[in-house]
């Protein structure tokens, strides 16, 4: 192959992959079908889900209303706001800043039975959350994690298991477990 014949088609990978990228962009944020982009935390209420995505750029979260029976993604509940400055109730508890804003969204994960999630641990992002294939190998500062059960806040779990409770919107328990690839 030639340098002219490997340019022009570094040219059209380059240039499908931009192409579905955009289409994959536009779909998630413009067409998909009751996902709305969330620009302050009023937009969306206690008990509402959502989904998170990073694609936008280092330290940059997007997040979209999303269906809570969501297949494809991991959701969140949207949990309770509060001010800039306070605190989301619960240990495990995450939360969504939006520029611009006084107030910040404190968001539950909605862990689905007999899935797999990537989960951050101290020092991860909260982009890294995200649904995966159990036998996927966990991103640096997360573990692969699979819910075993799911409850109210008092669930018991196993000493193989870790329990997580969040009290908001709604109480909710889970017991998970670490997957090791």
């Amino acid at each position: 192959m030639t340098v002219t014949t490997a340019r022009a088609r570094s040219a059209r990978i380059t240039a499908v992959t931009a192409c579905a990228g955009l289409a994959v962009f536009t779909s998630a944020c413009t067409f998909s079908l009751g996902s709305t982009p969330i620009a302050k935390a009023s937009d969306v209420a206690a008990g509402d889900c959502l989904t998170i995505d990073g694609s936008s750029g280092p330290g940059r979260i997007d997040a979209s209303t999303s269906n809570c029976d969501n297949a494809e993604k991991l959701t969140f509940y949207a949990a309770e706001t509060v001010g800039a400055d306070g605190s989301c109730s619960g240990s495990n508890s995450a939360y969504i800043t939006f520029r611009k804003a006084d107030e910040k969204l404190c968001i539950t994960p909605n862990f689905v039975a007999a899935n797999c999630y990537q989960i951050p641990t101290t020092g991860g992002n909260l982009v890294d959350y995200r649904k995966v294939h159990c036998d996927a190998p966990a991103a640096d500062k997360t573990v692969v994690a699979t819910l075993e059960s799911r409850g109210a806040e008092d669930i018991s779990c196993t000493e193989e298991q870790t329990k997580w409770k969040f009290s908001r919107p709604t109480s909710i328990g889970y017991c998970l477990k670490e997957v090791v690839a």
